[in-house]
């Protein structure tokens, strides 16, 4: 049988407060890191009449976004996830895997992103489905993210979070956690509902491709990648916090919010050229540098080692923050391993040269509005259809990428 994880732990309740009673009562509140650029403050009701408090409010404190308050009056779905352990054992995981584990890039969480992805969406205006399918796009992560893609992913397959995503689902309680609330989702509960592999009713929010706010085919922007890219381009010094408010401005949804075709695109076609090559930045700075890449590949061989002798049960990867991992990983691993992970820890990132075969080459060409000699938006294009010095130094990074793959 397998062992549960996450999920089956005590839970504080999420309710309206109480209008009026006899009985005594107070009010809390404590506030927890839960990221680099962000703090949420959840606020209690106790009374003499009941064992557990009850949450009443909840407040994002996001330096990107700005300050946004959750009532379980209005929306209890939102504080029952936010304070669900899947998602909050995603503050212990680090965005960038090893390398933020060891101080070697900023703390960025995954949790924050998927709070900043839950924000950017709701603040275009989507339906309160996709709100919560943003914050459960990335709930299957694993301890030190991508790093397991280099452990237990073969090439050409989807990363592992997203390939063993049904799998996670199916040993916790959070579909039914989500069934739950299917009323204020306004999606139905079906009679078979509950398969991970089912992506209409109130399971869709688990399918977050049936979001196009929150997930858009690259190189277009979407919540998910426009989040990763402005909290790294803050975080890395790519843009100031000023560059990354403007360019998180002129976000619009189009058509509309709710359109079945909609997507987000830019309203301002500098700021769209100036997020697009800061993307490119990132790339070959942060998500594509050899550098990196060294050292997901040499922490990815000890877990797979591991793995594969049986010494290690791969689903602690869900049960555990990258820094218990880490430790467990020291203990069942064996010497050689131990040394590849003391010398990691002593000797950081070092320089490497070329890019692995299969490197995945990140870039955008957003998408900005078209307007027509009245001011009055025709409709939307690529970037690099209305600025086409765009398109070009687009291709050529990726040709330089491409060039750089299997030197090393």
């Amino acid at each position: 049988m397998q062992r549960p994880f996450y999920g089956t732990g005590p839970k504080m309740d999420v309710a309206k407060p109480p209008l009026s009673s006899s009985s005594s009562s107070s009010s809390s509140s404590s506030s927890r890191n839960s990221g680099f650029f962000q703090t949420i403050t959840v606020n209690q009701h106790s009374s003499s009449s009941s064992t557990r408090p009850k949450i009443t409010s909840l407040k994002i404190t996001d330096t990107l976004y700005g300050t946004h308050t959750l009532t379980s009056q209005a929306e209890p779905v939102l504080l029952a996830l936010l304070q669900s352990p899947h998602l909050t054992r995603l503050a212990g995981v680090h965005q960038h895997g090893i390398t933020g584990l060891l101080n070697l890039t900023p703390k960025i969480t995954r949790l924050e992103h998927s709070i900043g992805a839950f924000l950017i969406v709701r603040l275009l205006g989507a339906s309160l489905a996709e709100q919560v399918a943003a914050l459960l796009h990335d709930v299957s992560h694993t301890s030190l993210s991508h790093v397991v893609d280099f452990a237990l992913t073969s090439p050409g397959e989807e990363s592992y979070h997203e390939a063993h995503k049904s799998r996670y689902l199916s040993m916790s309680d959070l579909p039914e956690l989500v069934r739950s609330f299917a009323d204020d989702l306004e999606l139905p509960t079906r009679s078979h509902a509950g398969d991970p592999e089912d992506s209409a009713g109130y399971m869709s929010v688990f399918h977050e491709e049936s979001y196009p706010l929150l997930e858009y085919p690259a190189p277009a922007i979407c919540a998910d990648r426009i989040d990763y890219a402005l909290r790294d381009a803050v975080a890395f010094g790519k843009l100031n916090m000023q560059e990354a408010q403007q360019i998180f401005r002129s976000l619009k949804a189009y058509p509309d919010n709710r359109c079945q075709d909609r997507l987000i695109v830019m309203d301002d076609i500098p700021l769209a050229l100036k997020f697009a090559t800061t993307y490119n930045a990132l790339d070959r700075d942060v998500w594509s540098n050899p550098a990196n890449i060294d050292m997901y590949t040499s922490a990815g061989g000890v877990i797979r080692d591991a793995v594969q002798k049986g010494t290690l049960d791969k689903d602690d990867l869900w049960r555990l923050s990258d820094q218990e991992f880490w430790e467990r990983l020291g203990q069942v691993t064996d010497d050689t391993g131990r040394s590849v992970m003391v010398r990691l820890e002593l000797e950081g990132l070092r320089q490497v040269g070329g890019l692995p075969r299969g490197t995945k080459v990140r870039t955008l060409d957003p998408d900005v509005l078209v307007r027509d000699e009245q001011g009055l938006v025709v409709g939307y294009k690529p970037l690099s259809t209305v600025y086409p010095a765009w398109g070009v130094e687009r291709k050529q990074y990726i040709n330089a990428r491409q060039q750089l793959m299997g030197t090393n």
